[in-house]
């Protein structure tokens, strides 16, 4: 048999997965509701068109994050006042990724449980954690 198996919906042949990947209540367990990515295109746009990476790089991490989150935040307050509370805390955390890290994958690489990170698409993002496979609502803006 090979690696790819059917997976039944209530008995039905529903469509090809890998064999290894749990089944469908397993699936989509990190990222349920992520930040608005059109508002962090243009926060992100707005913040690399005023910050000047010389400055950022001699920084720890800690210290470049807390700059580009500070930086990000007085551009949403121009951009977006009304986006308050856990809304804007998303949006800063992932232009703070976008801007330092890996962008929608970044919450996965920092955590230690997650032992591999499958992107096979912009919008299909699978994670290993203790040997079993899982699907992510992780979607990237584009390719």
């Amino acid at each position: 048999m090979s690696r790819w198996d059917w997976q039944q919906d209530d008995g039905h042949l529903a469509h090809q997965t890998p064999a290894a990947v749990m089944p469908r209540d397993a699936l989509d367990l990190r990222d349920e509701d992520g930040p608005d990515l059109d508002l962090v295109l243009t926060v992100h746009q707005k913040l690399i068109a005023g910050i000047d990476p010389k400055k950022l790089a001699p920084l720890p991490p800690d210290q470049a994050r807390e700059a580009v989150y500070a930086a990000a935040k007085r551009i949403m307050a121009d951009v977006c006042p009304e986006v308050v509370g856990e809304g804007r805390d998303q949006v800063l955390e992932a232009v703070a990724d976008e801007v330092l890290g890996l962008g929608p994958i970044e919450k996965l690489v920092r955590d230690p449980a997650v032992s591999e990170i499958m992107v096979n698409a912009p919008d299909l993002v699978y994670w290993e954690e203790a040997g079993v496979i899982y699907r992510s609502r992780i979607r990237f803006r584009d390719d």
